[in-house]
């Protein structure tokens, strides 16, 4: 069976690692992470040729898989013209990962930031997403204008999104983390029907989701971030799921 490739293209925050490591955990699959972050257009560039050449990596652990594939954030691809063309000229699965809820997100990337830190003095690395239960962040007080100018940058993000995939010729699947945040398993069934791949999944929990449901429960000052956020689009994101 001839090898699907598969580039998961992100937002931030949307859920995109939870879905990698459900993938990762079917012994067919094997999702990288963001190869091309922090490296310069040149390395880009190569990571992208190997990747389709099939000899992205070297320790041979691409053998007996189905599906390859890596996730990167629109933003950290210096080139978009030669990554739209890479793309088109190869039959690739392209997975569009977005988050409906702006606001929502910006509070994520900001308990994110605490995450980081205290999992680094923790453990001597950083953790994106809690590996267990007791690493999830406490309340924390939020800087408001900075909340409300990530809400505006992820919100920017999502148009540059869409933009991309009205380039792309391959189709392209959008998985909105809303619509499988407290079902996992709709998120599963979606990428075994778009890969064509009866996905084996054993463990649901391999990651906790560090945002409470409610937004009063995850930072200490949510009336001023409610104050600074009246008469704008943004308020209702607050209140939404």
């Amino acid at each position: 069976m001839k090898i699907k490739k598969m580039l998961m293209i992100i937002s931030g925050r949307s859920g995109s690692s939870y879905l990698r490591t459900l993938m990762n955990q079917d012994p067919r699959v094997l999702i990288m992470g963001e190869m091309l972050a922090k490296k310069n257009q040149e390395e880009q560039e190569k990571i992208i040729r190997r990747f389709f050449d099939g000899k992205i990596d070297e320790h041979n652990s691409e053998k007996n898989k189905l599906v390859i594939g890596f996730k990167t954030k629109l933003t950290d691809v210096l080139n978009e013209n030669n990554f739209v063309q890479q793309i088109n000229c190869n039959n690739t699965v392209i997975i569009i990962n977005r988050r409906k809820n702006y606001l929502r997100q910006a509070i994520s990337r900001a308990r994110m930031l605490v995450l980081i830190d205290k999992t680094r003095k923790k453990y001597g690395e950083s953790h994106h997403s809690p590996k267990y239960k007791n690493d999830v962040v406490d309340k924390i007080k939020v800087d408001v204008d900075w909340i409300y100018k990530f809400t505006k940058d992820f919100e920017a993000r999502d148009k540059q999104l869409e933009k991309l995939s009205k380039k792309l010729d391959n189709k392209v699947e959008i998985i909105f983390y809303e619509d499988f945040a407290y079902d996992p398993v709709i998120a599963v069934n979606k990428l075994s029907e778009i890969l064509e791949l009866d996905l084996k999944i054993e463990n649901f929990n391999a990651t906790y989701k560090n945002t409470p449901a409610n937004l009063k429960e995850a930072i200490t000052n949510y009336d001023e971030l409610k104050a600074r956020l009246e008469n704008t689009k943004y308020l209702p994101m607050l209140y939404a799921a």
